[in-house]
């Protein structure tokens, strides 16, 4: 006797509730069939209509809805259907985080932090809502308050590779390179692939000046996401470093191409042009960088503004500009008060400039 597949009778549903819209077909359609153009179509006959369905059915519906929504990059509408998932059942954890999640995507850093504390509140077990904050409180920068998350998320779930991950950035940022690696090393073992531990392993690699090591991990980030343009860009980095400038800007290009409005892909490029002495082209990509950060760009490359400024400043001196020299480097001593080496460089052209000296430092490399 031939047997049925579930997935033929999902299949079945679905094309009945095309004709039929039922409650059943539509829920079907909303909550169990795979996802296609429709689904969300259905999820919105299903909860506009006056269907007489469960509670748990309603819930079920506005989740899948506001997953939709959330991964097209519709947070409002996303958050909107999370809202009636929290009235219909003010307990359920999970509403909280996710909707968390949408307010973080949305860059409420301050809201996603409130509806994570009310998850964890109902449920001190969630991982996924340990690891939400973690990503909020790094965001905001509080990196011990990030840890302390990412250790509560991996205690609940030691195979969480993305708490393993974020666990090696906020470690990357403090410094701490060999804890770094080790934690994406982690991440990797329980996700193999997972693209930003490659990244982050590589970029630790980078500082500890392990080049080969370092291009093995963004030749496999590359290899897992060949649409990812940080991976692009820390591969440039490392034939930077290598003095490879060629294939350093043709990885920048590359970089840029896939994401054409991040200043990180174009401040990299034209220092890279910079070294080679191109002075127009990295006048024209710090410059671009510049204009992308101050329309609040998002970056998914490193980029240091204070960076951008100082390396126009250098090139407009040696194309003679002393005026809009010194200009972009009090520009970015004002950003950047701290960086002794670019206050000495513009002290010392000033002096130049001025007639009181003649004596260049050396160039400095990014």
């Amino acid at each position: 006797m031939r047997t049925v597949s579930l997935t033929a009778v999902v299949v079945a549903i679905c094309v009945a509730s095309a004709q039929a819209q039922t409650p059943d077909s539509l829920l079907a359609l909303c909550t169990v069939a795979p996802i296609t153009d429709r689904t969300i179509d259905a999820c919105s006959q299903l909860l506009e209509n006056d269907f007489q369905i469960t509670p748990e059915q309603r819930g079920a519906a506005y989740q899948k809805r506001g997953f939709l929504y959330f991964r097209q990059g519709r947070f409002d509408r996303a958050i909107s259907d999370y809202d009636e998932m929290i009235r219909s059942a003010p307990e359920n954890s999970h509403a909280f985080t996710l909707r968390g999640a949408a307010y973080f995507s949305l860059g409420n850093v301050d809201r996603a932090i409130l509806d994570l504390n009310e998850a964890i509140r109902l449920d001190p077990t969630h991982a996924q809502a340990y690891f939400g904050r973690g990503r909020a409180y790094a965001q905001k920068g509080e990196l011990d308050q990030a840890m302390a998350d990412f250790d509560k998320a991996i205690w609940n779930d030691p195979s969480y590779a993305a708490a393993y991950a974020n666990h090696a950035l906020v470690n990357f940022k403090k410094g701490q390179w060999s804890q770094a690696i080790l934690d994406a090393t982690e991440a990797i073992r329980h996700d193999p692939i997972a693209v930003d531990a490659y990244n982050i392993r590589g970029l630790a690699h980078v500082q500890r000046a392990d080049w080969d090591r370092a291009m093995r991990d963004f030749n496999e980030a590359i290899r897992l996401n060949p649409k990812d343009p940080s991976a692009y860009a820390n591969r440039g980095l490392v034939y930077f470093k290598k003095d490879d400038i060629k294939r350093a800007i043709a990885d920048f290009d590359e970089a840029i191409r896939r994401n054409p409005l991040d200043p990180g892909g174009y401040g990299n490029r034209g220092q890279a042009y910079f070294q080679l002495k191109d002075f127009d082209r990295t006048i024209s990509d710090l410059s671009e960088a510049i204009r992308l950060h101050k329309e609040g760009q998002t970056l998914q490359i490193e980029f240091d503004v204070a960076d951008a400024f100082a390396f126009r400043g250098l090139t407009y001196w040696n194309k003679g500009d002393h005026q809009r020299a010194l200009s972009d480097l009090d520009e970015a001593i004002r950003l950047n008060p701290g960086d002794r080496e670019v206050r000495a460089w513009r002290d010392k052209l000033a002096a130049i400039a001025n007639g009181h000296g003649d004596k260049l430092p050396a160039t400095p490399r990014p």
